[in-house]
């Protein structure tokens, strides 16, 4: 089934966000609603050291960046009794290397969100991102790794919802796009259609924790292959649809523990037989995961963060239409004293191409198992500036602007990736990041 071809233009979202920052605060003075609005600037600098830049195997060019983010958000929250809210704002990042100048670019992100809830149990979500960047870490699907491209992703997120008594019905609906400026690399321009619907169930007495079913539906149509970039057809085309059923248990804010685990079965199917090339396509399915959890050990005092996400991705290679992305992560916050707070890390990372990267029998050559593992590791010193304690802390305390909030920290990060083959070697890098960031908000 051929998807219609989406109308939603990224570019949405910044006049979204301008029409809000400025019409709608005006506005929501007009009606007597200042006292709820909180309007907060931004300001990010990080200085970094990065020992492979482009994420070679090779020959490694290591540079000092330097990056100024400044930003703000207008948030007007608690309206009405059923905590209905608006929030939105944008963010720039001015990013300049040091040696290799010629790779500076900008990345703006602004957003949208918003929930309105009603007495009856009826309630909507609108959630809109937009980022555009020219930076060289790779889109979502790791296109391009360590190469400057210019691009931008939006997403659109709308959930419909009813609740009644311990019950919950969710109906989301999503259009994620990405698009690419330079014409050798929009054959990965792709339209995401997404639906999905859940059904949550309380499980305790405190309502803190949900029982949650899950059956997802995923149109991908890759744009510009349908419309005959070289040498792809509508005939040819990765298009795909995939099918994935969960299970798991969600938790609310304000208990020990906060996040989602859920585990399932997947399928990816394409609407084509061939690729380009004249190679077959080779249906996909695989077991899910997506557990993303937070825990307070001690409250205040001890975080454990743990992510184990598995799922089907579009391959960001030609010769492979998609592979099974298995990531694990463990982070810890311990504070240290008031104000100062250690940060760590392990993460795993796992692309596995299995069957999607055949022998080529026509030529009888053999092609042995495809897949990537990346290690990483992190570790940080976070300090957070003391709110002032003499009577400067009033002229705060009242009105759309919020109080100070300003950190300093100092940050390791350590990554490698390694190829199951020699074939594939020019995949593989290490590299050695330091940061000093100072961020503030007002």
């Amino acid at each position: 089934m051929r998807i219609m071809k989406t109308k939603i233009k990224g570019m949405l979202s910044i006049i979204c966000v301008i029409v809000f920052g400025s019409g709608f605060f005006a506005t929501c003075f007009a009606i007597n609603l200042a006292n709820k609005i909180s309007l907060t600037p931004k300001c990010e600098v990080k200085t970094e050291y990065d020992s492979n830049i482009f994420s070679e195997s090779t020959h490694e060019i290591e540079d000092t960046l330097l990056t100024l983010a400044p930003g703000f958000s207008v948030e007007l929250k608690d309206i009405g009794d059923f905590q209905n809210y608006v929030s939105a704002g944008y963010n720039i990042g001015l990013v300049s290397y040091l040696k290799k100048n010629n790779n500076n670019y900008q990345y703006h992100t602004p957003y949208l969100l918003m929930a309105v809830k009603s007495p009856f149990g009826f309630y909507v979500y609108f959630n809109e991102r937009y980022h555009a960047t020219a930076d060289p870490y790779g889109s979502s699907n790791n296109y391009r790794i360590g190469q400057k491209t210019q691009r931008y992703e939006n997403s659109l997120d709308l959930t419909f919802g009813y609740q009644y008594n311990i019950y919950s019905l969710e109906l989301l609906m999503k259009n994620y796009m990405t698009r690419y400026d330079e014409l050798f690399d929009q054959w990965q321009d792709r339209t995401d259609n997404v639906i999905s619907l859940a059904l949550y169930s309380k499980l305790t007495e405190s309502k803190k924790t949900s029982f949650l079913f899950e059956y997802r539906l995923t149109l991908a149509e890759y744009n510009k292959q349908n419309d005959n970039i070289e040498t792809w057809t509508d005939q040819t085309s990765q298009d795909y649809q995939m099918n994935d059923i969960m299970v798991g248990v969600r938790f609310e804010p304000g208990s020990k523990i906060n996040g989602a685990i859920k585990f399932g079965w997947g399928t990816k199917g394409f609407d084509n037989e061939k690729d380009n090339f004249n190679r077959p396509y080779e249906d996909n399915n695989s077991w899910l995961i997506d557990a993303q959890v937070d825990l307070d050990i001690i409250k205040d005092k001890t975080n454990v963060g743990f992510q184990f996400i598995r799922s089907i991705q579009g391959s960001p290679d030609s010769d492979a239409a998609s592979y099974i992305d298995t990531f694990l992560s463990f982070n810890l916050k311990y504070n240290l004293k008031k104000d100062l707070i250690f940060q760590g890390g392990l993460s795993w990372v796992n692309d596995d191409y299995r069957n999607e990267y055949p022998d080529d029998n026509d030529n009888n050559e053999f092609r042995p198992n495809k897949y990537f593992n990346t290690y990483g590791i992190n570790l940080g010193v976070e300090y957070k500036l003391p709110q002032p304690e003499n009577g400067d802390e009033d002229d705060y305390d009242e009105g759309p602007i919020r109080k100070r909030d300003i950190t300093a920290g100092i940050f390791y990060k350590y990554e490698s990736k390694h190829a199951s083959h020699s074939d594939y070697s020019a995949g593989e890098y290490s590299k050695n990041v330091i940061s000093a960031v100072v961020k503030g908000s007002f």
